[in-house]
């Protein structure tokens, strides 16, 4: 994906879906702006663009699981359905985690879209004068 005017900015807006988002393998930026920025702003949107969610859905369920199996261990005997109770709300929990994960995502991409577009904007009205 190559971004250089607002039109690109509109795709790369109609790419970004809190629920559908397409994987991007590259993203180019050529708008003029340092070189050290550019490259960080490519990664950020690129991280952006292809975050699944997963991180954080492992760590909930994890985190979800080990604390509802140590917590009702002491309560109750050991038995294997606290093991699958365990394993129910762990995967609840990592279902939740990464549907956040992908809304926080969603807002920080279209966000960083829209400050990359109004800085694109701006350096068009300063190009005319």
């Amino acid at each position: 994906m190559v971004i250089e005017s607002n039109t690109d900015i509109k795709v790369a807006m109609e790419f970004n879906g809190w629920l559908n988002r397409n994987t991007i393998d590259e993203i180019t930026i050529k708008i003029p702006m340092d070189s050290t920025e550019r490259e960080q702003l490519q990664k950020k949107l690129l991280r952006l663009f292809n975050d699944c969610g997963c991180t954080w859905g492992t760590v909930a369920f994890f985190i979800s699981f080990i604390l509802y199996l140590l917590s009702y261990a002491y309560l109750i005997d050991f038995s294997f359905s606290l093991i699958g109770k365990s394993f129910l709300v762990g995967i609840v929990c990592a279902v939740i985690a990464k549907l956040v994960a992908l809304l926080v995502s969603y807002i920080q991409l279209k966000n960083e879209l829209c400050a990359l577009e109004k800085r694109i904007r701006m350096i068009s009205i300063l190009n005319n004068k």
